[in-house]
């Protein structure tokens, strides 16, 4: 069991002596930013289904409830662009999401009621981060974030 200290401990030691933050012979006066032009579209979808039947003796029960079951669904995408040049560096996304919920309850005479849209929610938002640079090391930056749900 020491054996496996000391491997673990001389690989910590090893791997600390050998992180430097910045080498030294590197000149940061002499480093230019890369023109970077980037765009990325992002989707996602998710689902979630529920279904129980209430236990002997619940209040559901009293009330002629057979069966419960409930859908929802979760969809949404975005938009990224980001950019960077020697006079500006900034990004922007942009994101919605749209979500529906579906509820049925089943009675025990086999009618389906309440079977209707429960509830939805819409989210949409917008930022932006943008730094405009001068030639005397000054910069701007107007920056803008918008969100809306509608829950």
């Amino acid at each position: 069991m020491k054996k496996y200290y000391f491997i673990a401990l001389t690989g910590l030691i090893f791997s600390i002596t050998t992180v430097f933050g910045q080498l030294k012979n590197f000149d940061l006066k002499k480093y230019k930013q890369p023109e970077l032009n980037r765009l990325t579209l992002d989707f996602n979808f998710s689902q979630y289904n529920n279904s129980s039947v209430p236990a002997h003796d619940s209040k559901e029960e009293q009330k002629g409830i057979k069966r419960q079951s409930s859908f929802s669904f979760n969809g949404g995408g975005g938009f990224s662009w980001y950019r960077n040049s020697t006079r500006y560096q900034g990004s922007t996304q942009t994101d919605f999401q749209y979500t529906p919920q579906i509820d049925k309850v089943k009675f025990d005479d086999n009618e389906i009621k309440d079977s209707k849209l429960k509830q939805h929610s819409f989210g949409y938002g917008l930022t932006t981060n943008n730094y405009f640079y001068s030639n005397n090391n000054w910069f701007f930056s107007p920056n803008l974030k918008f969100h809306y749900n509608n829950n």
